[in-house]
């Protein structure tokens, strides 16, 4: 798992109750960060997870990072338990 934070969008708090947050996106940079995450989509239902958190120092402060998952092969319960047998009441 690695962290990465998204340096072309940025979040800071709404100006009304009901706006959670506004988010300001510099254009350019997300179509560069977004194709180079192309390959890493392909492998995760054309996903890119994003989280929004809030700075430690200032709570009107926001800040976006992504996660980039290493997906693991399925198992199979075969493969888990290769010495059970397939002949089992249940």
């Amino acid at each position: 798992m690695e962290n990465h934070f998204v340096d072309s969008i940025y979040a800071k708090a709404g100006k009304h109750d009901f706006i959670v947050a506004e988010l300001g996106v510099d254009v350019e940079k997300t179509i560069e960060l977004l194709n180079n995450l192309k390959d890493y989509a392909k492998n995760n239902k054309g996903m890119v997870n994003m989280s929004i958190l809030k700075s430690k120092k200032d709570p009107q402060k926001f800040y976006l990072k992504y996660v980039l998952w290493e997906s693991k092969p399925e198992v199979t319960a075969k493969q888990q338990m290769p010495d059970r047998d397939d002949d089992l009441p249940f």
